[in-house]
């Protein structure tokens, strides 16, 4: 399965477990099977394609023997995904209780958008949460915190670090650690039990964070709990979890071009936290409000709502073509996405407006049914209703990316027309499912790149060897994509002296 062409089998299959096929084009042999068993796991997607596999005819099934592996395979991605929801939750009480707002990005947060047969079935990764300090309610914060300190059990990384149990007391039924959102809105009410481990109150000092810039705050506390971690641009690694890797943002993305990245950066920074509703005591206290309402409550943990995903998960993919390459679970995420946003934009069951025009809705609906025509008026433009999300893709010069990804999201999963926001861009879309299809899921399978070698075992030490490597790899693009191309070396060196002195304690 060199080409796309011969992939044709799999993108079928992917068909069929969203919904948009009834089944293969073919009858397979236990060969083909094999092979296509070898690349559901290159693309990290043995989950969504066991539920392909579940609504094939009994004519098109595998072999018995490949049948019973694979559902055993679909089972723990099952456990695994109960484990790191549950994980999820965890991780956001443990900031809300320390006076931070966080939110769950892309991986857990993207069931909100699958529908219900396949919830459970997209393979999981590492845990990312966009943290910011909580500015909402401060004064009530430091009323209640007054006697709170930054005080630490001098041995808590050590029993973090050794404990076969090793997870922070986040007990998710403290009544004192309340979010700084309302709470009537988002129940954590899971069941959950805290982990047995050594207690640890962290209070953020209100007064003196909020004299900081965001990103020095939520950095300067996660190094108070794990010492000597290697601070990027955008985020760090959080190793509190046993088994789960946590990624603290305080940028969700960024862009190399730093005109465009100052764009961006601002739209993150247009609602610094989410309004507090009237009648709790709010009333008289000024707050930004967006037009799109930005955050929803799913499953016990907040995410971005839909049309803060149509941005950022555009971005998300359209940096990891530079940073190693993207796969298709990603691409079936945003595939989702899109229809959940345009599906939620026609139906007035689910989706209406205030006078503010701002969108409101009751639940995440997960069970939205994405074989219905979402617009009825393939004529309507949808510009006015998206509350300036295509003229923001457009100052970023996203449009052509945009382009290839609709592109291939009708090539792999039969995307109809009038669901997608932009054009389809052939040239730039045939090049990108051709990145994605040698790669596999985040460039692992890409032999012409071996970046473990480039970085001497480490990621810390990226010298001038992964620089060549790295540029090397985006000169792809650079017909495409030229702005990110040439400013990467430039943020390169920048992102060093910025790493190297610390400049996070000068934002």
């Amino acid at each position: 399965m060199k080409g796309s062409e011969e992939k044709i089998p799999f993108f079928e299959l992917l068909q069929v477990a969203i919904g948009n096929r009834d089944k293969l084009s073919r009858t397979l042999s236990p060969d083909e099977w094999e092979e296509m068993y070898d690349e559901c796991k290159r693309q990290t997607m043995v989950g969504i394609g066991f539920a392909g596999v579940e609504r094939l005819p009994q004519e098109q099934l595998p072999p018995g023997r490949r049948i019973r592996q694979w559902a055993v395979k679909a089972d723990k991605i099952r456990e695994q995904n109960a484990k790191v929801s549950a994980e999820c939750v965890q991780v956001s009480r443990f900031f809300e209780r320390n006076g931070f707002d966080c939110v769950i990005l892309k991986g857990q947060g993207n069931y909100a958008y699958y529908p219900e047969h396949l919830q459970g079935l997209r393979g999981t990764g590492d845990i990312d949460v966009w943290v910011r300090p909580c500015y909402e309610n401060e004064d009530d914060n430091l009323n209640h915190n007054h006697n709170a300190n930054l005080n630490l059990n001098d041995n808590l990384n050590d029993n973090l670090n050794h404990n076969h149990n090793a997870n922070l007391n986040l007990n998710v039924n403290d009544t004192q650690g309340k979010p700084c959102y309302d709470t009537e809105q988002s129940s954590y009410d899971t069941g959950l039990q805290p982990y047995d481990t050594p207690s640890a109150t962290i209070i953020l000092n209100q007064r003196e964070a909020r004299q900081k810039h965001p990103v020095r705050a939520v950095v300067e506390f996660c190094l108070s709990v794990k010492k000597g971690e290697y601070v990027y641009y955008h985020n760090m690694d959080f190793p509190i979890l046993k088994g789960t890797a946590v990624e603290v943002h305080y940028r969700p993305t960024w862009l190399y071009n730093p005109f465009r990245n100052g764009v961006l950066q601002r739209w993150f920074r247009q609602e610094p936290t989410p309004t507090l509703p009237k009648g709790k005591g709010q009333e008289g206290k000024s707050s930004k409000v967006s037009k799109v309402q930005r955050f929803q409550v799913y499953n016990g943990y907040r995410i971005p709502s839909v049309e803060f995903n149509v941005v950022f998960q555009l971005l998300h993919l359209y940096k990891h073509i530079f940073e190693e390459g993207i796969g298709l679970r990603q691409l079936l995420d945003y595939y989702f996405v899109i229809t959940s946003y345009v599906t939620l934009r026609y139906d007035t069951e689910r989706s209406s407006y205030d006078t503010q025009g701002k969108a409101c809705y009751d639940n995440l609906n997960l069970n939205v049914n994405h074989n219905l025509n979402p617009n009825p008026n393939p004529n309507l433009d949808l510009e006015p209703l998206n509350f300036g999300t295509l003229e923001l893709i457009k100052k970023l010069g996203l449009e052509g990316f945009a382009g290839a990804v609709m592109y291939v999201l009708q090539e792999v999963f039969a995307m109809q027309r009038e669901r997608m926001l932009w054009e389809p861009d052939e040239k730039r879309g045939k090049k990108l499912l051709e990145e994605i299809m040698t790669g596999g899921n985040f460039g692992k399978f890409d032999e012409r790149y071996n970046w473990a070698e480039t970085t001497n075992g480490s990621m810390e030490y990226r010298g001038a060897s992964y620089a060549f490597a790295r540029f090397r790899h985006n000169a792809r693009f650079l017909w495409n994509y030229p702005s990110e191309v040439l400013w990467e070396p430039v943020f390169r060196v920048y992102h060093w002296v910025w790493r190297r002195f610390k400049l996070w304690r000068f934002e």
